[in-house]
Formats: C-alpha cells, sequence, structure tokens
C-alpha cells in the first residue's frame, strides 16, 4: 500500500545581497516530521527542507541544540563528511535507530518511518561563530528520498513511500 506524506512550498523572505541584488526567493519544497530517538528521551517536530542533491538526510545544528542532541548522544566511531556547494567539508555524527513521524494525505492519520541512523552536522570546534550554519535548514536527503515517489507541482508536494 502507498501512503502519501504531505509537504509544502515555503516561502524564503526577501533580502538584499552585499551588491544590493535581492537574493533568490524561490519557494522551497518543505516537509515537517516529528523526530523521536533514544527510547524517547530525544524528540521533537522538525521542518526538512527535500533535497534531491543532498546524499544524507542530515539535522542541521539549529534543530539539532532545540532537540536537545550532544555529541555524547550520537555515535562515536570515525565521522562520515559531507562537502556542500561551497566545497565545505563537514563531518557528520549518527543518531541511532532514529523514527520519523509524518502528517499523510489522510488528516486523521501519520506514518512512522524507522531509520538506522540519522546524520547529525555539529560545526568544527575551531569553526567561527555565524560559520554559515545558522538558520540553514535540515535537509532530508537521498538516504530518505530513494524510498519515495517525489511529486511536485505549484500547489503541492507529496513523498510517496
Amino acid at each position: 500500500m502507498v501512503t502519501r506524506l504531505v509537504g509544502r512550498w515555503e516561502k524564503v523572505r526577501s533580502r538584499r545581497c552585499k551588491s544590493g541584488q535581492i537574493a533568490n526567493t524561490e519557494p522551497r519544497p518543505k516537509i515537517t516530521c516529528i523526530i523521536s530517538a533514544d527510547g524517547g528521551k530525544i524528540g521533537g517536530v522538525v521542518d526538512f527542507l527535500i533535497d534531491t542533491g543532498a546524499d544524507h538526510t542530515v539535522l542541521m545544528p539549529d534543530d539539532a541544540s532545540r532537540l536537545g542532541i550532544t555529541s555524547t548522544s550520537l555515535s562515536q566511531g570515525c565521522p562520515d563528511s559531507t562537502r556542500g556547494v561551497g566545497g565545505v567539508t563537514t563531518p557528520i555524527r549518527y543518531l541511532q535507530d532514529v523514527t520519523l513521524e509524518f502528517q499523510t494525505s489522510d488528516p486523521d492519520k501519520t506514518e512512522t518511518v524507522s531509520l538506522d541512523r540519522l546524520g547529525v552536522i555539529f560545526p568544527r570546534r575551531d569553526a567561527r561563530r555565524g560559520s554559515g550554519y545558522s538558520g540553514m535548514p535540515s535537509l532530508l536527503g537521498r538516504s530518505f528520498l530513494s524510498m519515495c515517489l517525489i511529486e511536485m507541482s505549484p500547489d503541492k508536494v507529496v513523498l510517496s513511500i
């Protein structure tokens, strides 16, 4: 049976670049879920940017901090790394045994998806404040999206699993 997870297009506030030009303000595809991990000790609501170009599904530092995730709650193995468009390599640690609960197209039902692990990005200790992560959305990347059929049109965003 196919379950349809409901996303949305979220408008981005316009802002001016240093050059005086208006930055890209195209709406972005987002989906909200409730995350739970560590036997329910860690959890909360997170808005994910649906990012088909991201290899990993990751929590960015702002969301991780808000959910109470610390480096001690993450796997302590050798971290993976990721590179963004800007070429910055960032270490990723993992939160183990995570559930994501999404709203379905039926307003009375949710769908829970279990993940073995969820990436969490923490800036390096030597990173300066304002190192570019502030305000960045958490990413629903191909590690999750590979299980989905993605439908996007001007009025809807739907992930079918």
